[in-house]
């Protein structure tokens, strides 16, 4: 769900961002192109109003109880969100990718149970304190998750009041990272390492908005969409351990964003000022001695000859989905099949371990980042082998 540090690191590197007070503002609007909508991860965007409304409410409770808490939901949405211009996702089956990040929630969400219960069991005994109590609701609070009934119940009101809305097969990050050109409001710092989001919206504790455009922050770290995305795959994150991290994921230290921060500026400097002038180089190298053996080549002459006048007389273009009757190119997602990025993403991930090998003396290889790469730029996940039982909207 997050690239560890990054926010932070982007703060600090003065990465330009952009602040809305809504997401009604021409500022987004603008990022949308014809037909296009936002693509909005309601587990990470809204996190805070779903815990506010489903926190009094189990799958035990009756459906009207669950239904009333699913409507307070949504109409607190439609205050925020333009139901026209949006669709909504939701998580669905648990992947493999994943499952080390699910067991370390499950581990935090159990052991804030059992302070919960020691507490209780405390207080029993002796008297309480007001500050006592508000101590007991944070906990109780903390145990709050989205759980398959929460989902269920949401995606059948949403339904019926007429939201767009998909749960995903696994991730909704992942599913909508296949997605070209896709306008994400997340507050998932990993969603702008996907290769095809073009901007990622993530509210703010505040209320407000910060808008990030990929190519903005492209532009702001010096870095290519393969070096980008290469970086964020051997960043700290959900789906591998991090080899060459100096933080010990079970020790959350008060200073955690600050530390995991430095991790990610250490993995940038060798990023840009070592990898990245090496694969510039080396294809800057590559692409004129292809220049030079299509010159040479009379077929090649003639070939290009050919193209260009028909360059003149007619324009190829990317056929639109959308114009299909019946269609919608957000329900057909549109996969990132670019073998190029995928290789260029490879190359810096297998230079980056050369050089942190050769200084640390470890033997971290490709493989170690594996489920990573799969995500983030193959955006392939394997569902849990014992998936729950799913319904369909």
């Amino acid at each position: 769900m997050t690239v560890k540090g990054f926010w932070k690191f982007s703060k600090e590197e003065k990465v330009r961002k952009i602040r809305v007070e809504n997401l009604r503002a021409s500022e987004v609007i603008s990022l949308l192109s014809r037909n296009e909508k936002l693509h909005v991860d309601i587990n990470s965007a809204f996190f805070s109003i779903f815990e506010r409304y489903y926190l009094r409410c189990s799958e035990y409770d009756s459906e009207k109880r669950k239904e009333s808490a699913a409507l307070s939901v949504l109409e607190r949405l439609d205050h925020i969100l333009d139901k026209q211009q949006c669709i909504l996702y939701t998580d669905g089956i648990k992947t493999a990718e994943r499952m080390r990040a699910y067991r370390k929630r499950l581990d935090d969400k159990l052991s804030t149970q059992e302070r919960l219960e020691n507490k209780i069991e405390y207080f029993q005994k002796e008297k309480a304190t007001k500050e006592d109590f508000d101590r007991l609701i944070d906990l109780a609070t903390n145990m709050f998750r989205i759980s398959d009934f929460v989902e269920s119940s949401f995606c059948i009101k949403a339904k019926q009041e007429g939201w767009d809305i998909v749960r995903a097969e696994g991730e909704a990050e992942v599913h909508i990272g296949r997605i070209t050109g896709a306008v994400v409001v997340s507050n998932d710092s990993d969603m702008i390492f996907y290769p095809n989001v073009k901007a990622v919206i993530s509210p703010r504790p505040e209320g407000c908005y910060f808008i990030y455009k990929k190519q903005t922050v492209l532009d702001d770290l010096k870095l290519s969409q393969e070096a980008f995305t290469a970086l964020g795959t051997l960043s700290t994150n959900d789906y591998d351990d991090d080899p060459f991290s100096i933080v010990d994921d079970d020790n959350l230290l008060p200073t955690e964003g600050y530390v995991y921060a430095q991790c990610f500026r250490k993995k940038y400097h060798l990023m840009k000022n070592i990898l990245y002038p090496i694969v510039t180089q080396a294809r800057s190298s590559k692409d004129d001695h292809s220049s030079r053996a299509r010159s040479s080549n009379p077929k090649n002459n003639a070939y290009r000859s050919l193209a260009t006048s028909n360059t003149k007389t007619s324009r190829l273009s990317r056929p639109s989905m959308s114009n299909h009757k019946g269609s919608y190119h957000h329900r057909h997602v549109t996969y990132n099949n670019n073998e190029e990025t995928a290789l260029g993403v490879r190359r810096y991930i297998e230079l980056f371990l050369q050089q942190m090998n050769k200084k640390t003396g470890k033997h971290v290889c490709f493989d170690d980042y594996k489920r990573s790469y799969r995500v983030f730029v193959l955006q392939q996940e394997h569902l849990s082998q014992y998936p729950t039982k799913r319904r369909h909207y």
